[in-house]
């Protein structure tokens, strides 16, 4: 199933996408919610080293868990967009398919675009 994730101004909704007239709603066991277009994403179908699920428009902490000197090494902060078919880590020009990670590469959720650019006021 497609599982979408909005913004309805005090908490996330979860559940299927509802477009009409302009407006998005989340509709998930019969209840159905309004949310802020822009901060609909959809879900990537990955979780993060915490099981925290990661949606479009998350932010995400990428490191590795050692390098050749058994220190963690960060690669930064990326959000996650939907670009050319993929979900992607975007970073400036950087874009990098989540697919194009190695394996040992560890995912964390930090934030989310939407409420750390005050847009949800």
């Amino acid at each position: 199933t497609v599982t979408f994730r909005g913004w309805n101004g005090e908490s996330w909704a979860e559940g299927s996408l509802v477009q009409n007239d302009g407006k998005c709603y989340i509709w998930k066991d019969g209840d159905v919610v309004e949310v802020k277009s822009e901060s609909v994403g959809q879900w990537t179908g990955l979780a993060d080293t915490n099981g925290t699920r990661i949606f479009e428009g998350d932010m995400v902490k990428i490191s590795f868990p050692w390098t050749a000197v058994s220190l963690p090494f960060e690669l930064g902060v990326h959000k996650v967009e939907f670009v050319a078919g993929a979900f992607c880590m975007v970073m400036g020009k950087s874009i990098t398919p989540v697919s194009g990670y190695a394996p040992r590469v560890v995912f964390e959720v930090v934030g989310n675009a939407f409420r750390t650019e005050g847009q949800h006021e």
